[in-house]
């Protein structure tokens, strides 16, 4: 990993907070939409935004470098198969 950039690590649970370069940031795991029982994201997705952000977030894994809603400074996210499943790199933009 480059020196200019850190990692997360979400925990497995459905939603959760971790904190980086002093922002607080939401991960979400996919959900089901009961009403119709319908999926929001497919399975294995990861979606992660400022807390209280509200906004849908970024969906994870994403095939490069994308902006984390709601961040400021801006904060960029990415998470591929170099890493194990819940390692999620971020950098400042």
């Amino acid at each position: 990993m480059p020196s200019d950039e850190g990692h997360i690590h979400w925990d497995g649970s459905a939603d959760s907070t971790v904190n980086y370069l002093g922002q607080e940031l939401q991960l979400t795991a996919e959900r089901s939409n009961v009403a119709n029982a319908t999926m929001v994201d497919p399975p294995g997705t990861i979606r992660i935004r400022l807390s209280g952000f509200g906004g849908t977030g970024l969906a994870l894994p994403t095939d490069g470098w994308e902006t984390v809603p709601g961040t400021a400074p801006a904060l960029e996210a990415r998470m591929d198969g170099h890493y194990a499943v819940g390692y999620i790199r971020v950098r400042q933009a």
